[in-house]
């Protein structure tokens, strides 16, 4: 038998191994779960903290509101986002920010408006303050860092107003030593002057003594402020006796004393301070000169002036037979008539008593006693007793002059002027080229006469209007009105083609001679309603506003 044989491999046996297919699967998905959630988060964050901002802005303006009818403004209560949420950093910031920007706003104007209120006073300031912030509605509801930031603002305006309080202080400090200097200054030049030695002396050395003083001038400063000032106070001095000197002297002897004093000058004194003293000097001496010059002329036309109403009265008391030739030459001698007047006045008593009334003339003195008084008075006296103006009525005239004078020249308004146009247009007519009976014209001058005696003599209780109305009325006579007047309102329509008076004249009912007559009639009869219609017009005017 054949020897058997060990059985040899044909192969390795593996054994099958554990099928883990599943679990990876697991930890696979587990990573993946894990990335999404991270991707998730890093998407989702963003979002949630913009979305987290948003709200908080919302909160913050829900949280202050406006009263649409006071305007009051209420913070409500607000609350942080907790810090574990999402987004709670981005909210609470807008939230903060939000409010803090409203709430500052709110804040400025109010500082602004106390601020106003307080004047530049600090304690007063700090009082608003103090009523603003217990008067917040809902104050108890805003986050400490808004008050925080409040409290900073107040600061801010607080140190402003302490600031400029402190500014005006050095000011107003400064601006009363400036005054009092210039004070003390003005009243030692005014001592000087007024010839005060030891009041001049008192003011000097207070001037002196301010400038030593003043914390704002260094050393160098107040010796040239003090210099100037000596200067100064030595041209006054000057002044003072070179004006006594030419006062008690005479012109001459200022000379001399200008000549004295620059011959004589302070060594240290500059140049220009030499020049402008002598200047001062000599300007002074040229303006006494001046000023004395005009006291003589001054003198000179009061003398004429006196002179003028001297001889003024003079005329009236003559002319009413209450002095004579006497009296004249006595004025004459005294100087308070000059040769001229005199001799006019003699002229006048050698025709006193004499004369008549020339209604031309008369009437040119009424109208310029209205214009130029004194002229009228000139043209009275050189007439007066002769055939253009009798003794009586230069009298009455000139009294009316001086009445007139004495009440402030009430003949010259524009009131007695067109209340005298009135009196003329009621009396004559005073168109162009218009025929005037001559005793109207005698009558409208001797109204006047009467018209500008009473204006200028007023009693109680009268006016230039009323005045007028009475003469008006006393020289008025009866309006007889024209048959071919008609119902016609004025002279043209009375005279127009189709008016009764043409129709006439067309239709051979009356002549051109008669038509001419009648037209004359018609325009003297509308002239008087215009003229006193006018007067009415003013007269009522007046009368109504007493």
């Amino acid at each position: 038998m054949a020897k058997q044989q060990r059985i040899g491999f044909y192969g390795k046996f593996t054994p099958t191994a554990l099928d883990t297919s599943e679990s990876d699967k697991m930890r696979a998905l587990a990573g993946l779960g894990q990335q999404m959630m991270e991707s998730t988060l890093a998407i989702g964050k963003p979002i949630i903290e913009a979305k987290r901002a948003e709200e908080g802005a919302e909160a913050a303006e829900q949280a202050r509101t406006v009263d649409p009818v006071t305007g009051e403004v209420t913070y409500g209560e607000v609350e942080k986002m907790s810090a574990a949420k999402f987004g709670a950093a981005q909210y609470n910031a807008n939230l903060i920010s939000g409010m803090d920007a409203q709430f500052k706003m709110d804040v400025r104007q109010n500082l602004t408006r106390i601020a106003v209120e307080a004047e530049g006073d600090v304690n007063k300031f700090d009082e608003l303050v103090t009523g603003y912030r217990s008067g917040i509605s809902g104050r108890a509801n805003l986050p400490i860092e808004l008050r925080q930031s409040a409290d900073t603002l107040v600061g801010a305006y607080r140190e402003k107003i302490i600031e400029q309080q402190t500014t005006e202080a050095l000011a107003d400090a400064k601006a009363n030593r400036a005054l009092e200097l210039k004070t003390a200054s003005d009243d030692s030049f005014k001592f000087i002057a007024d010839g005060r030695s030891q009041a001049a002396g008192l003011s000097i050395t207070e001037v002196v003594n301010s400038i030593n003083a003043d914390p704002d001038l260094t050393d160098p400063q107040k010796a040239y402020a003090v210099a100037q000032y000596q200067e100064q106070v030595l041209v006054a001095f000057s002044r003072k006796e070179l004006n006594d000197t030419v006062e008690n002297e005479g012109y001459i002897a200022g000379l001399e004393y200008i000549a004295s004093i620059e011959d004589n000058l302070p060594s240290d004194m500059s140049m220009e301070s030499r020049a402008d003293y002598i200047k001062t000097l000599t300007t002074d001496i040229d303006n006494s000169q001046k000023v004395e010059d005009a006291i003589q002329a001054e003198k000179a036309a009061n003398v004429k002036l006196d002179q003028a109403n001297n001889a003024l009265d003079l005329t009236v008391q003559l002319l009413d037979g209450k002095i004579g030739i006497t009296e004249i030459k006595q004025a004459a001698r005294d100087g308070k008539i000059s040769v001229g007047q005199f001799n006019t006045l003699e002229n006048q008593f050698a025709t006193t008593g004499k004369g008549s009334d020339n209604a031309d003339v008369v009437d040119t003195i009424n109208a310029l006693i209205l214009t130029d008084p004194a002229g009228a008075a000139t043209l009275i006296q050189s007439v007066a007793g002769t055939s253009s103006l009798s003794s009586r009525t230069a009298s009455t005239m000139l009294k009316s002059i001086q009445s007139s004078a004495n009440k402030g020249g009430i003949l010259q308004t524009q009131e007695a002027k067109s209340f005298s146009d009135h009196l003329r247009q009621n009396v004559i007519n005073t168109n162009f080229g218009a025929y005037n009976d001559p005793k109207n014209l005698k009558l409208e001058s001797e109204l006047q006469i009467v018209f500008a005696e009473r204006v200028s003599n007023m009693q109680e209780g009268e006016t230039i209007a009323s005045i007028t109305n009475e003469l008006i009325q006393a020289s008025r006579k009866p309006l007889v009105k024209p048959v071919y007047a008609a119902d016609y309102n004025t002279y043209l329509q009375a005279v127009a083609p189709n008016s009764d008076l043409y129709k006439a004249l067309e239709s051979g009912t009356i002549t051109d001679a008669e038509a001419d007559s009648i037209a004359e009639g018609l325009n003297s009869y509308f002239n008087s309603v215009d003229a006193y219609n006018s007067f009415r017009e003013d007269y009522d005017s007046i009368m109504k506003g007493l």
